[in-house]
């Protein structure tokens, strides 16, 4: 048509009321677009309370129920088919819940659930999503609630009654979970690159374990010592030698293989494997695990380590100048064998497994796992073998010894180690539960002594010694002194005594401490710092002893020992220090004179002239203290008496006059000023008494 014009003009949505009644979160009526549907009308409300039901909401129209909703629908199976527009005055009504059960365990949806009457079993657990792949032939316990307590129920879903039952609101379901353990298997561990489960077989040997595997031994293996961990007839403990099973398979050692044997290879420095390894197997035996738990173990053991590997290089970084650089690694590793060597300590105490101590000169001492007819050498074996300075003509074997009253007594039984080691096995004694072996140290073993030489010797250097050595004869071994060389002056530090001095500091703080707090409550003069009612400015001066550092010397006669004087000379300690000067003809005046300084030593002059040459002292000095330091750390008192007459002793090249400060020393001014003030006070008390 020509000449039409049309307007059209949308005005807005005509509204609708809607009543949400029952066990809404917030029920009531709702003003809603004419468009809303049922999801739309429940998110208004709030949505649905813990005890309302989602499976039987109920739409009411004209007081008639046109529709049920089941939310599991919606939420399960994602079928939103019923959720219709409403309509004005439209009614929506929430039950509370009627029947419902627990379903947990091996579920893959575990949680409570809403049922319907006459709700079958198998029906239940479709809902909960099923059960998981690996529990598809597992019991199914239900524990079901009546009128004398609860009831268990063990099912499964083998047969179409047990799937047909029908649940009871209370029900509990419990979906339990397949062993997780191998039937067939053999477990190897330790120093191999393929750890883990391997295949059993019926007269498979450890030949036939390390064949399979290939060359799958690490380097460093303790081909001497390998161990069988055995569940199965009974928990017991097998060792073997791991050379001779590879050199011949028809050894003893070949040790047939029963399945759950657990084979631990040991290397010969690792202390995780030697200790941490054991008590893990060790722990589980009782307790039966999969070998996959006892993998994620050791994996967590690594990983611990792993961290402290990288927390110790981060600390060595900081620490690589320092003197003690090499004890602070020892000490680490000490503390590093001693927490795995707990670690199996704990589970031996724990679990009450055979095991024997080995003390002294063995490489990995401690508590071991005491295998099946374990014989001396066995037990060296397994403590990773004798060190260098073990004495092997006699070695100590103490056990208990039950007696027929049921008491026991402790014996000792002695072994000479080296007719064993000589083919004599009748030496070769067996080891009981509880034993201890004593590896002792050889009484000739010498440790390793040394000494530094260093200034005026003609062949400075670090010296090793042997025990017993005096000073004397490393010196003629070093060339003796130079020309040049001052022995007075010679500065002798032993590590013994330098840790003694830095303990002794520490109580010289803590005592300055205690001494501060009392100090705090007297009134004294302001120029004493430590006296001073300023406790902070006393507690900085305390604390400036944290950086004295200790030096450990000992006042020495190097002159007399250079003379052969046996009384003066010394023996030597391992880390003792030497150093011997060049000729100084110095003498130095420190403390609190005008200028402290150096002077050209005059023998002519005695400890006063000195003092004068330094600007004399200062009016805080005290010079009833005055002392004087030798070039060999030895201290002289000058005679400072004015009692009676005696001549100075001689001052000497390379000594030090020392001048203190005189701690009691009380400021003229205050002093006036409390005079004035007593005097005063007199004044005012004589005045008032004479009125």
């Amino acid at each position: 048509m020509m000449g039409i014009e049309v307007n059209v003009t949308m005005g807005k949505l005509r509204s609708m009321q809607i009543l949400v009644l029952g066990e809404a979160y917030k029920p009531g009526a709702y003003v809603l677009s004419s468009l809303s549907t049922i999801t739309q009308t429940l998110k208004a409300a709030g949505g649905i309370k813990k005890s309302g039901s989602l499976r039987k909401i109920q739409i009411k129209r004209k007081n008639k129920v046109i529709g049920r909703i089941d939310l599991y629908d919606w939420l399960i199976k994602g079928n939103t088919s019923d959720d219709f527009r409403l309509q004005n005055g439209d009614v929506i009504f929430i039950p509370t819940k009627g029947i419902e059960v627990s379903i947990s365990g091996e579920i893959k949806r575990p949680a409570i659930y809403e049922l319907k009457p006459k709700t079958r079993l198998l029906n239940a657990l479709k809902i909960a999503g099923g059960i998981k792949k690996q529990s598809a032939a597992a019991d199914i316990v239900i524990e079901r609630s009546n009128d004398d307590g609860f009831q268990v129920i063990t099912t499964n879903l083998g047969g179409q009654k047990k799937q047909n039952m029908v649940l009871k609101t209370g029900d509990r379901i419990r979906i339990l979970a397949k062993p997780e353990h191998f039937k067939n298997e053999i477990t190897l561990s330790g120093n191999v690159i393929h750890k883990g489960v391997f295949q059993w077989y019926e007269g498979m040997k450890v030949s036939d374990l390390i064949k399979e595997n290939g060359k799958s031994l690490l380097p460093f293996t303790d081909l001497n010592y390998a161990l069988i961990f055995r569940t199965e007839p009974k928990t017991t403990l097998l060792k073997f030698n791991l050379a001779d099973v590879l050199a011949n398979t028809q050894s003893e050692h070949n040790v047939k293989l029963h399945k759950h044997d657990k084979v631990v290879i040991f290397d010969l420095e690792s202390e995780s494997i030697r200790y941490g390894l054991p008590a893990l197997i060790i722990g589980q035996l009782n307790e039966y695990l999969t070998s996959e738990q006892l993998n994620l173990q050791l994996s967590k053991l690594e990983e611990q380590q792993q961290q402290e590997q990288e927390q110790e290089q981060e600390q060595e970084q900081e620490q690589e100048k320092s003197s003690s650089y090499l004890k602070i690694l020892k000490a680490r590793a000490l503390k590093k064998q001693d927490n795995l060597q707990k670690m199996l300590n704990d589970v031996i105490e724990e679990k009450q497994y055979p095991h024997a101590t080995i003390e002294g000169d063995v490489k990995f001492p401690g508590h071991h796992p005491l295998p099946e007819n374990a014989t001396l050498i066995d037990m060296l074996d397994i403590a990773g073998g004798l060190r260098e300075s073990a004495y092997t003509l006699r070695v100590e074997v103490s056990r208990y010894k039950k007696l027929d009253n049921q008491k026991t007594e402790l014996i000792h039984k002695v072994v000479n180690l080296e007719k064993i080691l000589s083919g004599d096995s009748a030496e070769n004694i067996s080891i009981n539960n509880r034993d201890t072996i004593h590896i002792f140290r050889s009484p000739t073993w010498l440790e390793r002594y040394n000494i530094t030489l260093t200034g005026e010797v003609e062949f400075p250097g670090t010296y090793m010694v042997k025990r017993g050595e005096t000073l004397a004869s490393v010196i003629k071994r070093a060339g003796g002194v130079t020309q040049f060389a001052y022995p007075k002056g010679a500065i002798f530090s032993r590590e013994l005594l330098r840790k003694k001095e830095a303990v002794n500091i520490d109580g010289i703080k803590r005592r300055l401490r205690a001494e501060v707090g009392n100090m705090t409550f007297r009134k004294q003069s302001s120029t004493n710092p430590l006296s001073a009612n300023d406790p902070v400015k006393a507690m900085e001066i305390i604390e400036q002893l944290g950086a004295a550092e200790a030096l450990g010397r000992m006042v020495i006669n190097l002159e007399q020992i250079l003379a052969d004087n046996v009384d003066q000379d010394i023996m030597i300690e391992n880390g003792d220090k030497l150093f011997i000067p060049a000729m100084s003809k110095v003498v130095s005046v420190m403390g609190h004179v005008q200028v402290p300084s150096a002077f050209i030593f005059d023998g002519s002059k005695n400890t006063d002239d000195y003092i004068n040459l330094a600007g004399g002292t200062l009016q805080q000095s005290d010079e009833d203290r005055i002392y004087v330091i030798r070039a060999n750390g030895s201290v002289m008192l000058p005679n400072n008496s004015a009692w009676f007459s005696r001549n100075d002793k001689v001052l000497e090249e390379g000594d030090t006059i020392i001048v203190p400060i005189d701690t009691n020393y009380s400021d003229p001014l205050d002093t006036l000023t409390a005079g004035t003030q007593i005097l005063y006070q007199l004044g005012v008390a004589y005045s008032a008494i004479s009125r």
